[in-house]
Parts: C-alpha cells; structure tokens; sequence
C-alpha cells in the first residue's frame, strides 16, 4: 500500500497537449506529475523519472495503449496504470492486461484525483 505524498510520481501520457498541460497543472498540486504527449524516447523517460503511477491514454496516434499496457506490464511490472480512454470499447481488455483502473474521458480533475489516491492506496 502506497499513501499517496508530494512525492508519488504519476506520468501522464496522452497525445492531446491541452489534455495533458491541464491536468498535469492540477495533479502538480498534489503529486510531482510529468506528461508525454509523444513517443520520443519513451522507455528512457519512463526508467529516468520511474513513475510510481502511469496514466495511459488508449488512443494515440504512435501507438496504441493497449499495446503500451502490455509493454509496461512486461518491462516495469511494479508501475500501477489507470487507463484513460475517449471509449469505452477497450475497458475488458485492458483490465484483463493488469490496468488497476479504465476511466472514460472528459474526466473532471478532482476525480482523476480521488481516482489516483484510490489506486494508490489499494
């Protein structure tokens, strides 16, 4: 169980600028909170900041969520992930791929928020 501090580092990726820039400003109140919104050097980023909680979007231009879930799961197994997703078609499997969490966009902040202290606390 992690109790979720200023220093609980939550990685955001999601393609939408606006998307990440917004939430990432809130979850900066709480968290230290970081966004990728590209695949430019992915898994160095992710070993360098080593998130303690991924927010993955499921639809992304470079390349499919659930195929990053399944890359997470194998090659940084410790990582909780909350999935974010515009549909809701892809829930099943992602969850059966070890996403702790698939919530469906537009999601307010405050419960993004209370949805990552949950994960985090479980």
């Amino acid at each position: 169980m992690t109790e979720p501090t200023d220093q609980t580092r939550i990685l955001l990726i999601d393609d939408s600028p606006v998307f990440s820039a917004v939430m990432s400003e809130y979850l900066n109140r709480f968290f230290t909170c970081q966004s990728i919104t590209d695949q430019v050097h992915l898994e160095k980023r992710i070993r360098d900041f080593n998130p303690d909680l991924i927010l993955l979007d499921v639809y992304m231009p470079f390349m499919n969520g659930i195929d990053l879930l399944r890359l997470f799961k194998k090659n940084f197994p410790q990582t909780k992930i909350i999935i974010l997703s515009s549909s809701d078609e892809t829930r099943n499997k992602a969850l059966q791929l070890g996403a702790l969490k698939f919530l469906v966009k537009p999601i307010r902040a405050q419960k993004l928020k209370e949805e990552i202290d949950e994960v985090l606390k479980s």
